[in-house]
């Protein structure tokens, strides 16, 4: 790491260093942006971006948390799940917690490690993280001596009362493994405490002529590993440690030549490093030596490096770039850089820092944080929050016509004072019909697209924002929304037919009844029926109803009075009507009488019993008979009677 009392000599370094011809492109996405940006620019060494002399801090692409005036933020450990940062103030000798929630980032604690130790001039410098992540373990120095202090991270104690000291000297960098905590300093000497950092367990020197300037794990054998240029003239020395002591190193192969590595980063096998001007890689598998497969110089005085990792829990936009994106801070332009090392492809945008020496990624969330160091003379007072790119889905003013996204991490403007360094951006595009291609809206650069005809255009017609960024080799596209509809003034629905229903019987198809209204299609329609007992579910039983006709038909099955309450609904409101149903029961009718026949045996007009009443056929004629026997008889005797007296 560049420690603020050598800026003298690193500066002499970085002047000696042979530098690579190498182009910078205007833009390593495939994606055509609106301006014009001139790809072939080359330089015999890293120039300043345009429009750097006179940057600005942007808080659209980055935001600033300030720890405290001078405190001089000297490296930065953030826990995996994203939510914690450590910072090592090396200027007040404490050390800084801080929240990480997105937007709201701030100091939630300060822990005074020279105050709690009795030693007022203690300096903390690096940090790590035990494998457990239970215990935060700070470099510290002392005057000449070095050590290091265990902090316990959820009380944020000091865990032991004293400097658990390497003796005099100081350490580069700390890393912890399952192993135990090992460091690196740049007399070329390796340490290895216990996984909690209260004890020494192991110091070895090394016959090696290598300054250790940082250190990381071993991706293959999972050991410590320690990295620096070496001191004799040769190329770049790597050496690895493991519990049972130091193993031996290896040299870089290739023609470029590293006088200078203060930060590393590893992806697999891979090691990806920045010093000097540069930042580069080299492939460290087992069982070969390490080869120097890119360098590009991008900067001055490269301090912190960071790799593109595959994707991010809490980022799910993120889409890997087609070639290996690497971000290193030059603590001389007070930038983020970014490059892609496969085809040597500066990008002309940047982030804003301060001093920074120090970059770290978030793995959850994909930002990256920048630890502003600052000089001995000019100690500084924040990290830095980069954020990933996100563009929000259009909303829609459909009384101004205005459609707008909400962006973050990213430039919104491709038009304006710095066109030629930030050409990220949005693009607004329309698709006509709501099919076929997206077309771009020219000029349509910003974060709000306005003054769209809806009648200039077909039916269903879409728009939406696509966006680049070059900083993160990103590019991607919002969700579609359609044009705002014409404003036309709807009509309400107004049940007309029928008036009334009639009865229904049980067993006998219901006459068909279809409910109608006035007003603008499409209506639908809804019906809510109480029965006899109380509300039920659905029509009454044996009727169906049909929402999108409003047909009710059907055999009913059960008799009872019911009341259905009809809805009618479309865009502009709805209309409601009750109707009275009564369904009776089937009428019963009853069997014609039976006529008994003459008893068995009879003869018709046969002698026989009279019958006690009247109102037979035969019993009239005997009545008959006798009435007419009698009036002849009385007939007789009055003729008799005459006869005599006229005598």
């Amino acid at each position: 790491m560049v420690r603020p009392d050598f800026r003298a000599s690193i500066t002499a370094a970085f002047a000696a260093l042979a530098l690579i011809a190498t182009p910078v492109a205007a833009n390593a996405v495939p994606l055509e942006p609106p301006i014009d940006v001139d790809p072939t620019p080359t330089m015999e060494k890293p120039e300043p971006l345009p429009g750097s002399a006179d940057r600005q801090f942007d808080s659209v692409t980055a935001r600033e948390i300030p720890l405290g005036e001078g405190v001089m933020p000297f490296d930065i450990a953030v826990t995996a799940d994203g939510t914690t940062a450590f910072v090592t103030g090396a200027h007040v000798g404490a050390v800084f917690v801080v929240d990480l929630t997105p937007g709201a980032e701030r100091t939630v604690e300060t822990v005074d490690l020279a105050g709690a130790l009795g030693k007022p001039k203690l300096k903390p410098t690096f940090l790590t993280l035990s494998a457990d992540e239970e215990t935060v373990i700070v470099a510290v120095e002392d005057g000449f001596d070095g050590g290091v202090v265990a902090i316990d991270r959820d009380r944020t104690e000091p865990a032991a009362a004293r400097l658990v000291s390497i003796g005099q000297g100081s350490l580069n960098e700390i890393v912890a493994t399952d192993a135990g905590v090992f460091g690196a300093s740049p007399d070329g000497r390796l340490y290895r405490f216990n996984s909690s950092g209260t004890q020494l367990l192991d110091n070895v020197k090394p016959d090696l002529p290598v300054s250790f300037t940082a250190a990381g794990i071993d991706p293959v054998t999972d050991d410590f590993m320690a990295i620096g240029p070496r001191t004799d003239g040769g190329k770049t020395g790597i050496a690895a440690f493991t519990d049972q002591g130091f193993l031996g190193p290896v040299t870089s192969r290739g023609t470029e030549r590293l006088s200078v590595i203060d930060d590393i980063d590893q992806i697999g096998s891979q090691v990806f490093f920045a010093g000097g001007a540069s930042v580069g890689t080299v492939d460290i598998a087992s069982g070969t030596e390490p080869v120097t497969i890119y360098t590009h110089a991008i900067g001055e005085l490269m301090a912190g490096v960071f790799a593109e990792r595959s994707g991010y829990d809490e980022y799910p936009e993120f889409v890997p770039p087609d070639h290996q994106r690497v971000y290193g801070v030059s603590i001389e332009w007070e930038m983020l850089l970014a490059t892609d090392l496969e085809g040597k492809v500066r990008s002309p945008s940047y982030r804003q820092t301060g001093e920074a020496t120090e970059v770290v990624p978030n793995l959850k969330t994909g930002a990256l944080y920048a630890a502003n160091r600052g000089w001995s003379s000019s100690p500084g007072s924040t990290i830095t929050v980069v954020d990933r790119p996100t563009v929000s889905a259009p909303t829609q003013q459909c009384e101004t016509a205005d459609y707008s996204v909400t962006v973050a991490g990213i430039k919104s403007e491709f038009t304006g004072a710095n066109k030629d360094v930030m050409i990220s951006g949005v693009q607004w595009q329309i698709r006509e019909g709501g099919a076929g291609e997206w077309v771009d809206l020219a000029g349509e650069t910003g974060t709000t697209l306005s003054g769209v005809e809806t009648a200039a255009h077909a039916d269903g017609t879409q728009v939406r924002a696509r966006w680049l960024d070059d900083f993160w080799a990103q590019r991607g596209e919002t969700s579609a929304v359609s044009l705002c509809a014409d404003e036309v003034e709807l009509t309400p629905p107004t049940i007309t037919d029928p008036q009334q229903l009639s009865n229904g019987t049980v067993g006998t198809a219901y006459d068909e009844v279809r409910f109608t209204a006035t007003g603008d299609e499409p209506i639908r329609w809804t019906l809510t029926v109480t029965g006899p007992n109380g509300p039920i579910d659905g029509p009454p039983p044996g009727l169906t109803f049909d929402p999108e006709t409003g047909k009710l038909s059907g055999t009913p099955t059960t008799a009872g009075t019911y009341t259905l309450t009809v809805t009618a609904t479309n865009e502009a409101g709805s209309d409601s009507k009750d109707y009275k149903l009564v369904v009776v029961e089937r009428a019963v009718v009853p069997d014609p009488p039976v006529v008994s026949p003459d008893p068995p045996g009879t003869l018709p007009g046969s002698p026989g019993p009279l019958p006690e009443t009247g109102g037979s056929g035969s019993a009239a004629g005997l009545a008959l008979g006798a009435l007419l026997l009698g009036a002849g008889l009385w007939a007789t005797l009055s003729r008799r009677t005459v006869f005599r007296s006229g005598k």
